[in-house]
């Protein structure tokens, strides 16, 4: 039975839109996804699967901004996605939400991988070719006994 999701971090920050402007938008990471809301009430869910790396942004350090990467085959991040984001705390207070987000997704990224590779180990499916071929094969059913041979016809020369 899967756990649901559990909260690690929300709040407000500001993402850099394709063309420049900065939008605020309401962040949710929980134990899964990063989860952010539009203004239209829309919901653009990244799973933490494909969450590759975060970096602080290098072109103005005043800023406090950070950007995440996310790759994978998920349609929002094929080939990949990039997020920039910063808090909308000012001055130094900016920086220190910047680390906590930057921090929390790390450690979000490091448990969902461990729950993975948790759940591979409990199925039964995640037995190796090598585990399996070591063991004995499955006992197969007895072959079935031929049908009792039918009397010769009437007539018929006897062989002895």
């Amino acid at each position: 039975m899967a756990t649901p999701p559990t909260e690690i971090l929300s709040g407000w920050l500001q993402k850099r839109s394709r063309i420049g402007h900065y939008q605020n938008r309401f962040f949710l990471l929980d134990s899964q996804n990063l989860n952010y809301y539009k203004q239209n009430g829309r919901v653009v869910e990244l799973s933490l699967n494909d969450f590759k790396d975060v970096t602080r942004t290098t072109h103005n350090t005043h800023t406090h901004e950070f950007t995440l990467l996310f790759s994978g085959s998920a349609k929002n991040v094929f080939p990949e996605r990039r997020l920039q984001l910063r808090p909308l705390k000012p001055g130094a207070a900016a920086d220190d939400e910047a680390r906590a987000w930057a921090d929390a997704i790390l450690y979000a990224r490091k448990q969902y991988e461990f729950q993975q590779a948790q759940r591979a180990a409990d199925s039964p499916a995640s037995y190796s070719p090598q585990v399996a071929s070591s063991s004995p094969p499955p006992l197969a059913p007895p072959p079935l006994a031929p049908p009792p041979l039918a009397p010769p016809p009437r007539g018929a020369p006897q062989l002895h």
